[in-house]
């Protein structure tokens, strides 16, 4: 129920961490 409404209310935010977790992995991350 929580994670519905954490999608329906900013669906765009998601977008945005995805995208930046993308830039994030897309080099080659040693800190991890």
């Amino acid at each position: 129920m929580a994670e519905s409404a954490k999608a329906k209310k900013a669906p765009q935010e998601l977008t945005e961490k995805q995208q930046r977790f993308r830039h994030l992995a897309a080099p080659p991350v040693r800190v991890l």
